[in-house]
């Protein structure tokens, strides 16, 4: 037994109310019918329903939460990171895909810009990068960033957007996500519908298609609505949920 930890082979729990009054009890047990898996692997038990009788090892099930996530959210890419990023005044390899494989070795068209980057009045207090020749010059941008996941690939990632007005996002050279832009590959000069900038949170299905333990790449197309358009404004983030934001057990 050790003070302020509860033991791993069973004990009587009791829940008190701020006058004293029991309201709760369980009397937990180590092995069948109990849950065996949170016994000592990082995990805890949750109660199915609080309808069921807490006293009964079948009424409980081993949290889904993983043992791997941290309580804090990490962010492998933040908000304001800095990133590789090409103009898009041709075609960014050959064969255009090129760029966004991890393979890819750039060449001196691309340079480091710190987010938020962009350009525009509606947005000129925030920027950290302006692309001051933008406008009727280049209508998209190309953006490559490496992180790296310590330990296994996480069983939840998000990305989070803060995107005026398009954006197509792979991961390791696969689609991950478009939005506000339609389908097939787009060229250099491409467009996409109009969009205001806002941060948005999008769930990564399967992380475990896109992601590798170690470094991995980013690489995004953003497109502004028009050649002649009068803004546009890219922020971005990948992050690993805290377990908190997890799914709950049954």
């Amino acid at each position: 037994f050790v003070e302020g930890q509860l033991a791993n082979g069973g004990e009587d729990l009791v829940l008190r109310d701020h006058l004293g009054y029991k309201r709760d009890e369980v009397d937990y047990s180590l092995g069948f019918p109990w849950p065996i898996a949170p016994n000592g692997e990082g995990g805890s038990m949750e109660l199915i329903n609080p309808k069921l009788d807490n006293d009964l090892g079948g009424s409980w099930r081993a949290s889904t939460g993983s043992p791997l996530l941290p309580a804090a959210r990490i962010y492998p890419v933040a908000a304001g990171s800095v990133w590789r990023l090409r103009r898009g005044m041709s075609e960014a390899s050959d064969p255009a895909s090129a760029w966004r494989d991890p393979a890819f070795v750039e060449d001196d068209t691309w340079g480091d810009a710190l987010a938020p980057i962009g350009f525009g009045t509606k947005y000129q207090a925030v920027l950290a990068t302006v692309l001051a020749d933008m406008r009727s010059s280049y209508s998209t941008i190309y953006l490559r960033r490496w992180f790296r996941i310590d330990g296994p690939v996480p069983p939840i990632v998000k990305l989070r957007f803060n995107v005026d007005d398009g954006s197509i996002v792979w991961l390791n050279g696969i689609e991950v996500i478009r939005r506000n832009v339609g389908a097939g590959e787009k060229a250099y000069g491409a467009t996409s519908g109009t969009h205001e900038a806002k941060w948005e949170e999008f769930t990564v299905s399967a992380p475990e298609k896109y992601l590798v333990p170690g470094d991995n790449l980013l690489a995004i197309h953003c497109l502004n609505q028009s050649l002649s358009g009068d803004d546009l404004h890219f922020d971005f983030e990948l992050v690993i949920p805290a377990r908190s934001e997890l799914p709950p057990a049954p």
